[in-house]
């Protein structure tokens, strides 16, 4: 967060770095990490744990059972990085700072209740931002709330500067309960995320370029299911980060514009964008409708109609490692992190179908057919 209003292109981070037991890590484990990082705005994974060794029980490098599905993983970290580099998160506040203490606890709460923000350093205050109009400029940023922890000393120098700050108009708090002063009195949101969230999610709004990016992170043990509330009117679509996949998704009107569905598991991400060049597409929910759920250990028999279902999808129960997939017979893909979901609608045939998921203790195969 530091890192972006100093118009920094790159916030670098070493992962994995003096753990000796990394080489048990799965790689549902690693996308936990880096969505951890992807959420705080970093664009630069310094893996130190990866080798190219003859493996061993710290590498993370030919020693994983998921090194040979790595170039998926790595181009996850290439779009996620992609997203958080030399773009705006549109922060609710500022966090004022010294140069040599970044507060914690105080914003804590900030995250909780999905407010972002950035730190603004003493210095920075001081030497190249300005106070104008209710805002704090400073590079390709502007604030209209600052947020001091209490136990910050002021200096007479940066009194007067958040003096100009107030007399113009700008909202400043000091004090311990950022996340309550926010709700309090910072203007409503343009967009948010209308469900709940059991205080795991990470909303951020990116601008690249023009383009409006929604970052969506779930970093809780339960999945987080509800409405993205948007006043921007155009075209959304679900960019799937994992493969680099986009698909147009459907809206229907509200009262803060435009609400689009949203499902997010346990420990993933989801990024939806704004294509500026197209109207929403307003519609009923094109989900298809769950129709049938077999659970048979790590195999399951299923009867298939391509008259009947348009989609079938695999869902793994329960993941140890890297869980490898068949459809009668013949592998067609592998499953490495949450949600655990693969569409296998083009490997099946009429009539019975066995489907075996190695590495997982079950499986569920889902039938959709469209409403």
């Amino acid at each position: 967060d530091y890192a972006r209003h100093n118009g920094i292109a790159r916030c670098s981070v070493k992962l994995f770095e003096g753990n000796c037991d990394v080489g048990n890590i799965t790689s549902d484990e690693l996308i936990r990490e880096l969505n951890f990082l992807f959420a705080r705005g970093c664009n630069m994974v310094i893996p130190c744990s990866f080798r190219y060794s003859a493996g061993g029980a710290d590498d993370l490098g030919l020693g994983s059972d998921w090194w040979k599905d790595y170039r998926k993983i790595s181009g996850y970290i290439k779009r996620m990085s992609w997203l958080n580099s030399t773009g705006t998160n549109n922060p609710d506040a500022c966090v004022l700072c010294s140069d040599e203490h970044l507060p914690r606890a105080t914003v804590e709460n900030l995250y909780k209740k999905r407010y972002t923000f950035n730190y603004l350093t003493f210095d920075d205050l001081l030497s190249r931002a300005r106070a104008e109009d209710g805002h704090i400029f400073i590079d390709r940023y502007k604030y209209d709330v600052v947020l001091i922890d209490p136990r910050l000393r002021l200096t007479s120098d940066i009194v007067v500067q958040l003096g100009h700050f107030v007399t113009s108009g700008g909202l400043m708090y000091r004090g311990n309960a950022f996340g309550s002063f926010m709700e309090k009195n910072a203007k409503k949101k343009s967009s948010y995320f209308d469900g709940e969230t059991n205080d795991a999610l990470r909303f951020t709004k990116i601008t690249k370029s023009g383009c409006t990016f929604f970052v969506l992170i779930n970093e809780g043990d339960r999945d987080i299911e509800g409405y993205l509330i948007t006043d921007i009117s155009c075209a959304a679509e679900d960019f799937d980060a994992v493969s680099g996949n986009i698909k147009r998704l459907c809206c229907a009107m509200c009262d803060g514009g435009f609400s689009y569905k949203v499902r997010i598991p346990s420990h993933s991400a989801k990024v939806i964008g704004i294509d500026p060049g197209a109207l929403p597409k307003i519609a009923e929910e094109d989900e298809p409708s769950l129709t049938q759920i077999r659970a048979i250990g790590g195999t399951a028999e299923f009867t298939y109609s391509s008259d009947y279902a348009d989609r079938v999808i695999l869902t793994a129960v329960e993941i140890g490692k890297v869980a490898s997939v068949e459809v009668n017979g013949c592998e067609v893909g592998r499953m490495l992190f949450k949600p655990y979901e693969l569409d296998i609608t083009e490997h099946m045939k009429d009539g019975e179908n066995v489907i075996e998921v190695h590495g997982a203790s079950g499986v569920a195969v889902r039938m959709y057919k469209n409403k």
